[in-house]
């Protein structure tokens, strides 16, 4: 995943994956589908991943797609934030 794409699609696409492997025979377990799903998302994740690295069990694959989630829309709320006040400055002068 590429920083600025949707988390929601490439948790969706990604599923589609081990869905298909498992169909063709070769299932994905749940702890190696969440260790997937966390190598393949970009810097911008890396804390929530590290947090999440640092339990002595693997979470389950949907506690973690909801921290993604959650972290993907803090992130786009922070940004709106931004933006307001960069606009804010900006009018001032």
């Amino acid at each position: 995943m590429k920083d600025g794409e949707l988390v929601q699609e490439h948790i969706k696409t990604i599923t589609e994956l081990f869905n298909e492997l498992s169909v063709v025979g070769d299932p994905v377990e749940e702890k190696e589908k969440v260790i997937y799903l966390l190598a393949s998302l970009p810097e911008s994740y890396n804390t929530l991943v590290t947090t999440l690295e640092a339990n002595e069990t693997v979470p389950k694959m949907e506690t973690v797609t909801e921290m993604i989630l959650h972290a993907e829309r803090k992130q786009a709320e922070k940004d709106v934030s931004g933006e307001k006040v960069l606009t804010t400055k900006h009018q001032s002068r």
